[in-house]
This record gives C-alpha cells, sequence and structure tokens, in this order.
C-alpha cells in the first residue's frame, strides 16, 4: 500500500501492480478534494475494475455499489441518486441493460424488467 498524489487533488492510497510501477492493482481508495466524492474497491491496470463504492462518481450526491469493469459500472449494482430514486440490477458500460428495478421515490413509480442503454 502506497499514496499516489494525481492531478486536481485526487489522491490514492492502495495497492500498486509492483513496487515500482504507477498502475493501480487490488484494492484502493480514490479520493478527490471535496468529502462527497470517493471510490473504495478494486483495481485492475489502473482502472475501476471488480467490485466497488462510488459516490459523487456521476452527479454530486448519486452513490453506487457493485461490479465495475474497465472504469465503468459493469454487471450486477445498486445506483441511489441524490433524490432517493434507485436502480438496482445489471449494467453495461455504465448503463442500464438487462434485468432490473428503477424505483422513482419522488413520484411513486416502480418499473421492472428490461434495459437496454438506459431505456425500457
Amino acid at each position: 500500500m502506497r499514496l499516489q498524489r494525481l492531478r486536481r487533488g485526487i489522491t490514492y492510497f492502495g495497492a500498486f501492480k509492483s513496487a515500482t510501477s504507477r498502475s493501480r492493482e487490488g484494492q484502493g481508495y480514490l479520493l478527490y478534494p471535496t468529502p462527497d466524492r470517493f471510490y473504495i474497491g478494486d483495481w485492475k491496470g489502473g482502472r475501476r475494475h471488480g467490485w466497488g463504492y462510488a459516490k459523487g462518481y456521476v452527479q454530486k450526491g448519486d452513490s453506487y455499489v457493485g461490479e465495475w469493469y474497465g472504469d465503468k459500472l459493469n454487471g450486477q449494482g445498486t445506483y441511489v441518486y441524490g433524490n432517493g430514486d434507485s436502480y438496482v440490477g445489471a449494467f453495461r458500460n455504465s448503463e442500464f441493460q438487462g434485468t432490473g428495478t428503477l424505483n422513482k421515490n419522488s413520484t411513486g413509480e416502480t418499473y421492472q424488467g428490461g434495459w437496454y442503454k438506459d431505456k425500457k
């Protein structure tokens, strides 16, 4: 485990491919200058890959816990919007794709079923 300072005040603390490598590999924390944005989880080849938790990944107040592949939401996960709406299900390339449930707490609507590129 070691510390890596990145541009724009972003800091990584975690495992690397080797003692001399700059490539993030294994478990690590990516911390942004604001306390409401971070990532904790698995890394491979310097990218989020495996299981992880992100806060403020897309928008401030949003959170995601689940599978990642190549720095994108891929596999099963839960995305919670800042307004309390949530999606639980399958993702591909950071889009709803496959089977999932969207709960819109803001309107009381729920949709459960198939998704393709964020569309029902």
